[in-house]
């Protein structure tokens, strides 16, 4: 929805609609007195992880808020992602509106990335050929049907993975045709996308998957499959650089200045410009996002309780809803962009207990996988888990990952496949 807020102009209410039919659904299941059904009766569900996670982070932001002095409707308005990862799991396994299968799964998710190969073709022609700007950046040119551009890289990589993890898997198409080629299809968008760090994000996926293959496949000592899978961690990496490559960084880039590793450096750990006549100028104004996360280490090191407990929720954000904004955000500034990453933001609002609740929950969330998986060792639940986590670890370093409704949307579905499975 937030697509028609982005390129039609149309209210940012549009961009709000998940939070709003979240909303709904919780008071619908208020009604039937069901959270407590389907959360509690089974002291491992995947479920009640959920909620562990919401208490912690709950617990850290009532510390963190009373320190600070920080706004608790601004503290708990910030928290509304992971209140839409709940709803959304008790809904599915309630409602159950989606398959809850992983070939259900894994097929609904590749669909929905396919459907961004029009979408984004559309926005690039929009931009490149019809003059249209909707950023000063050609890198906001095309975001699919999402809002940003990372949005739509977190869903293009979850469908390669999950597509490169059936094929050396099952070895059976995910749809009607070769699955290497489906893999091509879906890098299209972000060709289109003008992402650089795509590349880098895509060709990491792709090895440690193929490195995990490997991996398995030594310890059950299959010679034929172990040189094949080998050939293909060698080959495909590079065959993606190509596609990158040539129709890509060729068409848009210097090539020899961004991949220069002084360059690339400077990049990521650029100051931020202390000006709004800078940024008037349109010179990109927010630090590099290596910058945000050890600025955001050296703001919580300041005192112990906002190294354990953060400076508190929504700080480093702007709530436009709320028409208010956190004591840390900066359009323009020595602070501008301090939260641009998940990383940075959740140790800049959470501190580092906030990133130990994080890495916890999906510690425990393995634990669940792990239990599926030897129950049943032809599932690709591991598997899955696997491409998730990677991707989430990857682009919370690039943007604010855990504050994409496409990533709740996606966690929320695959507790839900898990908790069918735990049954």
């Amino acid at each position: 929805m937030a697509y028609f807020s982005r390129w039609f102009g149309y209210s940012r209410h549009f961009a709000r609609l998940p939070f709003y039919l979240a909303i709904i659904l919780s008071i619908n299941l208020l009604f039937h007195h069901l959270p407590l059904k389907f959360t509690l009766s089974n002291k491992e569900s995947p479920n009640k992880i959920v909620i562990k996670l919401i208490g912690a982070l709950l617990v850290t932001t009532a510390v963190s808020m009373i320190y600070n002095g920080q706004s608790i409707v601004t503290a708990l308005y910030e928290l509304r992602h992971y209140f839409l990862l709940f709803v959304l799991c008790l809904s599915i396994n309630l409602y159950k509106p989606l398959p809850l299968t992983e070939d259900g799964f894994i097929r609904l998710i590749v669909a929905f990335s396919l459907a961004q190969i029009p979408v984004t073709a559309m926005q690039y022609s929009l931009v490149t050929f019809g003059g249209l700007r909707i950023s000063s950046y050609p890198l906001d040119a095309a975001s699919g049907t999402f809002d940003s551009y990372a949005s739509l890289v977190f869903l293009q990589l979850i469908a390669i993975g999950m597509v490169l993890s059936y094929q050396l898997k099952r070895k059976t198409p995910v749809l009607l045709f070769n699955n290497y080629i489906l893999i091509a299809l879906l890098i299209l968008p972000l060709l289109l996308s003008y992402s650089r760090s795509a590349m880098g994000f895509v060709i990491i996926l792709v090895l440690l998957v193929l490195l995990m293959s490997l991996r398995d496949l030594l310890v059950k000592q299959n010679i034929p499959a172990l040189v094949k899978t080998l050939t293909l961690t060698v080959f495909l990496p590079i065959a993606i650089f190509a596609l990158f490559y040539f129709f890509f960084w060729q068409q848009h880039f210097d090539i020899e200045k961004q991949l220069n590793r002084r360059h690339v450096i400077e990049y990521f750990f650029r100051y931020p410009h202390p000006s709004i006549e800078a940024r008037i100028e349109g010179v990109h104004g927010v630090m590099g996002r290596g910058r945000a996360v050890s600025e955001a280490i050296q703001l919580v090191l300041r005192s112990p309780m906002r190294f354990l407990f953060g400076s508190g929720s929504g700080s480093t954000a702007e709530a436009s809803f709320l028409g208010t904004k956190g004591r840390f955000f900066q359009h323009y500034g020595p602070l501008a962009g301090i939260g641009r990453t998940q990383m940075s933001k959740t140790i800049v609002e959470q501190g580092f207990i906030g990133l130990a609740i994080l890495l916890l929950f999906f510690v425990t969330l393995l634990r669940q996988v792990r239990r599926s998986h030897r129950v049943n060792e032809t599932l690709m639940i591991k598997d899955m888990y696997t491409v998730i986590l990677i991707s989430i670890i990857m682009i919370g370093f690039y943007a604010k990952v855990l504050a994409l409704p496409i990533t709740m949307f996606v966690l929320a579905y695959f507790i839900a496949l898990i908790q069918s499975k735990a049954r």
